[in-house]
């Protein structure tokens, strides 16, 4: 195949595509053109245009240019009319196939956004219920929701039912598991015209932890496992509710002695450094943090010490 230029290529193709038994064929094929494509570089609206996506363009191209979108996405601009053009040749399921390729692999959340607006747009125009893109997102067969896609996916739900007003979002939400409404919130957070949802999931979360028994530090460090903060800490949207959560406590405490207390005992002095050390120089939220954790770290030491100095006196007078 090394002999024989692009058109050529895509011919063949084309051709061992519609052969029964020739998919490993077709697969490697495909693979090897992606990454002639990926040295290459060309835009993704070109190779959009020369696969002919937008009139009669086989399935084998589209999926080749989506695996493209998906590894390049990073150094592509994949223009609204470009999406208008797949929707009109491809429909939902093309928009569809592309989003879940991009949720799967977690890149292009610019690319992510246009889709699900081209994908919303088309379900209010054929006056789709929220049960019926429910059920189109598969979200009711869904086993392990904690999947970055099905996250995306249960998002995507959640904007349309915000739009049909029609569907008691925050019962649907409750229905699953403590994980699954954790990233669910988090990505909310990060889409527009959300907040009546956010502010409706983060207090039903908030009301579940104020439940929480035993002390007050491993309160504060089982929320901050449940809210998954470990993974990018500073960054981490859900943050704010734990210091919701501690503001709550009121014990004498500032929410980042709370913090610094949950991470010490979380992820343990070394990660902990790590991240801290990861962080730009001007992060404000870090300094604090840095300062807090050398705080405990001096006391801890002081207490250390003093112990030591007891139980030696302890022993003298023995």
């Amino acid at each position: 195949m090394a002999d024989y230029n692009d058109t050529t290529r895509l011919k063949i193709l084309k051709g061992l595509s519609e052969i029964e038994g020739t998919e490993e064929v077709v697969k490697q094929l495909q693979d090897n053109l992606v990454a002639l494509w990926k040295i290459e570089k060309p835009f993704a609206k070109n190779l959009f245009a020369k696969l002919e996506l937008d009139k009669a363009g086989s399935e084998v191209y589209f999926d080749m240019w989506v695996k493209y979108v998906v590894q390049k996405c990073d150094k592509l601009h994949v223009s609204k009319s470009v999406i208008n053009k797949l929707s009109r040749r491809h429909g939902d399921e093309g928009l569809l196939k592309m989003f879940n390729a991009l949720a799967q692999a977690e890149v292009g959340k610019n690319i992510q956004g246009k889709l699900t607006s081209a994908l919303i747009t088309s379900w209010k125009n054929q006056e789709k219920s929220t049960r019926d893109v429910y059920e189109l997102l598969e979200l009711n067969v869904k086993s392990e929701f904690n999947e970055p896609i099905n996250v995306k996916l249960f998002s995507m739900w959640v904007q349309y039912a915000v739009h049909m007003q029609d569907t008691d979002i925050g019962a649907v939400i409750n229905r699953c598991n403590l994980d699954f409404r954790v990233a669910i919130l988090g990505d909310l957070k990060q889409i527009k015209g959300m907040n009546g949802v956010v502010q409706l999931l983060q207090n039903s979360l908030l009301g579940h932890f104020l439940n929480f028994e035993g002390s007050y530090q491993d309160q504060v460090v089982q929320v901050f496992r449940d809210l998954n903060l470990q993974n990018d800490l500073l960054r981490n949207p859900n943050l704010d509710l734990f210091y919701s959560f501690t503001e709550k406590l009121d014990r004498g405490k500032t929410k980042e002695e709370w913090l610094i207390t949950a991470a010490r005992a979380a992820c343990g002095d070394m990660v902990l450094n790590k991240i801290l050390e990861a962080a730009k120089k001007n992060d404000q939220t870090a300094k604090l943090l840095r300062r807090e954790l050398d705080k405990q770290k001096i006391l801890q030491n002081d207490n250390a010490f003093n112990a030591y100095l007891e139980g030696q006196l302890q022993l003298i007078q023995e």
